[in-house]
């Protein structure tokens, strides 16, 4: 009955004992599929309460039971019985099943009905609010309702996004104070960057929806919230808020600061360098929705590596070795040498003739250091 309609329709199988429990109670009627169900025990509860509770927005299970019987002339019911007529009641009058003040997500196992059960004729929001609100949870947080402007509906709509912003709210905060801290070493500008500003925004939409107690309330905040950045973005920004912070957490960024200081070198270090930063202030100025900051900071870790590892290489080959080999140049061997000393006084040195025919290495004089060589005579 989300839609508005009052046919239900029963399996074929139960027809027969739908029939036999809701016609004698005047609950409805049963065709040959859907149950059509009768205004009349709204009018007769609504009637009593006006006598016994005038104004009264909340009405216990417990008071709807005694009036049924007693001002009413149900008596003898089962308490099951009696339960069916009270869910009943609740659906035809639009009013909220709670417990114990607080409204209920879903409704109760009817065996459940009783004490601390209540039945609240809420506040609704107007047509416009709840059709703009239902959209915009749809879009935001993936939240589903029917488009009938039912107190059960708008309950649902409550119920659905109250859980969303509790689920958001810690990681949209958190990344944004992340962000904050590594703004420096994401070279991003706090002052235009798309990814702080769709932050700020998640944050205070899910602030502002967090406050509502009450579904009416939520509900209306929802369809008026405004705000610069975009549903799709926001929506992103959501849903995508605890992977982003993760990322940020596992980053590397000691070796994201020494690319650093390889960026302006005149060498291919350099160039991939300025690439990788210039990639990552883009990246992260921009929203999440338009690129995701994800995948770019997973990436740091590999390619600071090879980048450190390359200028390491290229700084062993411009650097000369410690170890240098002295080289003489060839010098071609003297044709005099010093004849021995006579008397303290240096003698004139000797002069050797070249050697006309080659001399074998048997029948040749070795050459000692200090003495003239003597030539052998030929025999």
């Amino acid at each position: 009955m989300d839609d508005g309609g009052r046919r239900i329709e029963v399996d074929s199988h139960h027809l027969k004992i739908v029939k036999r429990v809701v016609e004698p109670l005047e609950l409805g009627q049963v065709h040959d599929g859907p149950l059509v169900l009768r205004n009349d025990w709204r009018a007769r509860i609504n009637q009593a309460a006006h006598q016994h509770r005038p104004g009264v927005a909340d009405l216990t299970a417990e008071e709807i039971r005694t009036w049924i019987a007693e001002d009413l002339g149900w008596t003898g019911l089962d308490k099951n019985i009696s339960n069916l007529v009270i869910a009943t009641y609740a659906l035809l009058d639009d009013r909220a099943l709670t417990y114990h003040g607080s409204p209920l997500s879903q409704p109760p196992e009817l065996e459940r009905i009783g004490a601390g059960f209540g039945l609240r004729a809420q506040q609704l929001p107007t047509e416009e609010e709840y059709e703009t609100a239902r959209v915009r949870a749809a879009r935001l947080f993936g939240v589903a309702v029917q488009p009938t402007l039912f107190a059960r509906n708008v309950n649902k709509l409550f119920t659905g996004v109250s859980e969303k912003v509790a689920e958001y709210e810690q990681s949209v905060n958190a990344l944004r104070t992340s962000l904050s801290r590594h703004a420096e070493a994401l070279g991003m500008d706090r002052e235009t960057s798309e990814r702080l500003s769709s932050g700020k925004d998640a944050a205070d939409l899910l602030a502002r929806l967090g406050r509502h107690r009450d579904a009416t309330g939520l509900v209306r905040e929802l369809a008026g919230a405004s705000h610069d950045t975009g549903d799709a973005v926001l929506a992103t920004a959501l849903t995508s808020a605890r992977d982003v912070l993760q990322a940020l957490d596992d980053a590397d960024w000691a070796l994201l600061g020494a690319v650093r200081g390889f960026a302006g070198r005149q060498d291919s270090v350099g160039e991939r360098a300025d690439r990788l930063i210039a990639e990552i202030a883009d990246t992260a100025a921009s929203s999440e929705f338009e690129r995701s900051l994800v995948p770019v900071l997973e990436s740091i870790r590999t390619r600071a590596v090879v980048l450190v590892q390359d200028a390491a290489r290229l700084t062993q080959v411009e650097t000369p070795s410690h170890r240098t080999r002295w080289r003489f140049p060839n010098r071609p061997l003297p044709t005099t040498y010093p004849s021995p000393s006579t008397a303290g006084r240096p003698s004139p040195p000797t002069t050797l003739p070249r050697p006309q025919h080659p001399v074998s290495r048997a029948r040749a004089s070795p050459v000692r250091s200090g003495f003239s060589p003597v030539t052998s005579r030929t025999r």
